[in-house]
């Protein structure tokens, strides 16, 4: 009987650690594509002038950065819109840079 206790302790242990290390995997993508996307966007910002822009949209960085998943590509997109670094064309409603 000891030993289906320690199995089932065990297979929790791992469970739970398989968990989150995939969780933690996920936060380390994260903050990686967002260092790299935010050089990206500021050797593009450096060749803007007042009058033009740069259209970035959450397609451009799945093409960008195809080595990324989809839902860590998407978690930078929305800190990118929360923290204002892309912001919406007032003309066309196009998210870009400025």
């Amino acid at each position: 009987m000891e030993t289906v206790w320690i199995v089932l302790v065990g297979s929790f242990i791992v469970v739970v650690l398989a968990i989150s290390g995939y969780f933690a995997y996920g936060q380390i993508k994260t903050r990686q594509l967002e260092d790299e996307v935010l050089l990206w966007i500021e050797s593009h910002r450096g060749r803007l002038t007042g009058e033009n822009r740069f259209i970035l949209n959450e397609g451009i960085l799945q093409l960008t950065f195809t080595e990324y998943p989809r839902d860590v590509i998407m978690a930078v997109w929305i800190k990118l819109i929360r923290d204002k670094v892309v912001i919406r064309d007032p003309m066309d409603n196009e998210w870009c840079i400025r």
